[in-house]
C-alpha cells in the first residue's frame, strides 16, 4: 500500500527553488518523516497505519529538473496500525507477505510542475514483486531552504488489487490513500 511513498519529496524542490546550481543530494530526515496510509472497510472503522523503517536517496538538479532522481524503500514489516494482532494479519500472506516481500520501493521516472509550490511526481512503485507506474501530488515548503532543509507533503492513492493484494475486496476497499510528510537536509561534500 505504501510503496510509492517517499521519493516524491525531493523532486518538488527541483521545480520550486532556483537558488542552487547543479546537482545536489538530499537526505531524508527519519525523525521528521511520517509515511501513513488509510483504507476504508464496510462496517468497520477506517484502518490507518504508518511505516517506521524506510530510507531513500534524492538527487536534485535545479538547472535541469528532469535529471533529478528519487529512490525510496519501505520495510513493510515495520507497519504499525495500533494493534499487534491486526499488524500481524497485515504482515501476513493475505496482505504484505513480508516474509517473501520485505520491501516496497519507488523509483521516480518524471516530474511535472503543477503550480508555484506543487509538482506531480511519477515513478515505478513495486509492491509484492509487482511494479506499476504511480503518481503523487507534492506540496513543497521552501521556507527552510536557507537553513539547508526542504519540507514536503506528498499525497496520492493507488489500487492495491493491481499488486495482487485482493484479500477482502469489496468489503475492504481497493483504494489505499497515502500521505508522506518529511523534511530533508542537503548533503555537504
Amino acid at each position: 500500500m505504501l510503496k510509492r511513498h517517499l521519493p516524491i519529496y525531493g523532486l518538488v524542490a527541483v521545480l520550486t527553488l532556483s537558488a542552487a546550481a547543479g546537482r545536489s543530494n538530499w537526505t531524508i530526515d527519519p525523525k521528521k518523516t511520517r509515511i501513513s496510509f488509510a483504507v476504508d472497510a464496510t462496517g468497520w472503522p477506517k484502518t490507518v497505519g504508518v511505516f517506521h523503517d524506510f530510507d531513500g536517496n534524492i538527487s536534485v538538479d535545479f538547472e535541469k529538473p528532469k535529471q533529478s532522481r528519487v529512490t525510496f524503500k519501505v520495510r513493510t514489516g515495520s507497519v504499525d496500525v495500533g494493534s499487534d494482532m491486526l499488524a500481524s494479519l497485515i504482515k501476513g500472506s493475505a496482505f504484505f507477505n513480508t516474509d517473501k516481500h520485505p520491501e516496497a520501493t519507488f523509483v521516480s521516472t518524471g516530474i511535472e510542475k503543477t503550480s508555484a509550490k506543487t509538482v506531480r511526481v511519477t515513478g515505478n512503485m513495486t509492491l509484492l514483486g509487482v511494479t506499476h507506474s504511480e503518481s503523487f501530488d507534492v506540496l513543497v515548503e521552501t521556507g527552510l531552504a536557507d537553513k539547508g532543509r526542504l519540507g514536503y507533503k506528498a499525497t496520492g492513492a493507488f489500487d492495491r488489487s493491481k499488486y495482487g493484494m485482493t484479500t477482502g475486496i469489496p468489503v475492504i476497499a481497493d483504494v489505499v490513500a497515502l500521505e508522506i510528510t518529511t523534511e530533508q537536509y542537503e548533503q555537504k561534500n
